[in-house]
């Protein structure tokens, strides 16, 4: 399974613009599923989707962002794989 994971990951960071990131916003986690955000929110909401953690707002905002480490992407790609014969 860690060899999926590295290489799915190596895949990702294909990407220039998330390359350097630890942490995806669902926007572009969203563009590398190649799923519209609305339905990430669904599985998310459903615990359906990845991994994902809750950051504070800034200036004692009450808002929190949601942010999903690659490697937790990563894992849960690797998991729902389907492998055919």
């Amino acid at each position: 399974m860690e060899k999926e994971v590295q290489e799915i990951l190596e895949q990702i960071n294909q990407n220039e613009k998330i390359a350097n990131k630890v942490n995806l916003k669902a926007v572009e986690v969203a563009e590398v599923l190649g799923c519209s955000q609305s339905a990430l929110n669904y599985w998310r909401g459903a615990g359906l989707g990845p991994q994902y953690v809750k950051v504070p707002g800034t200036n004692g905002a009450k808002t929190q962002r949601v942010l999903y480490p690659k490697l937790s992407l990563a894992r849960w790609l690797a998991q729902n794989m389907v492998k055919t014969a």
